[in-house]
């Protein structure tokens, strides 16, 4: 039940920093106002996608990833952590133009959007997640391989950043 709640502001938080990253940043004192919406946005979005997190995986929403207890936890902490900053990198990128240094690939992907398909390829397996009935240990395929792929591709996204900030930084 708490899930579904946890949803809701999930979803206005993420509109809210799509909303606001779909143009540039304006200057002057406009640019205050706009940065601090991206701050509430965008901490209302973490904030909110780690309650749901922490509490899919207390009523063992996860229990279907193979590994034990704490190193599941860690997993599902890290593909978080991997999501959050995939979100945020491509809502980001999403107004920058090709000179801003990242790798091609990332500046691609913001260009394609991923700022809208990839919260939507991880948070729509999680409304299944909290309201489907299935047996302990099992998650049917078109619950695991978006929830798969999305991590593989936020772990992608947040490598290129690292490996693009050391060659900068060289």
């Amino acid at each position: 039940m708490l899930g579904n709640l946890l949803l809701f502001p999930v979803a206005l938080f993420l509109i809210g920093l799509l909303y606001y990253t779909a143009s540039p940043a304006p200057s002057g004192d406009y640019g205050v106002g706009y940065s601090l919406m991206l701050v509430i946005f965008g901490g209302g979005f973490v904030l909110f996608s780690a309650l749901l997190t922490w509490n899919l995986s207390l009523n063992n929403g996860f229990d279907w990833i193979q590994t034990p207890g704490t190193q599941r936890n860690l997993l599902v902490f890290v593909g978080w952590v991997a999501f959050m900053i995939a979100t945020f990198l491509s809502a980001s990128l999403r107004t920058a133009g090709p000179e801003t240094g990242v790798p091609p690939f990332l500046y691609w992907l913001s260009q394609s959007y991923a700022a809208y398909w990839l919260p939507l390829l991880m948070l729509v397996p999680v409304v299944l997640l909290l309201n489907l009935e299935r047996e302990a240990g099992v998650a049917p395929d078109f619950i695991k391989i978006p929830i798969k792929t999305g991590f593989l591709l936020s772990i992608l996204m947040g490598l290129g950043v690292f490996f693009a900030s050391l060659r900068a930084n060289t």
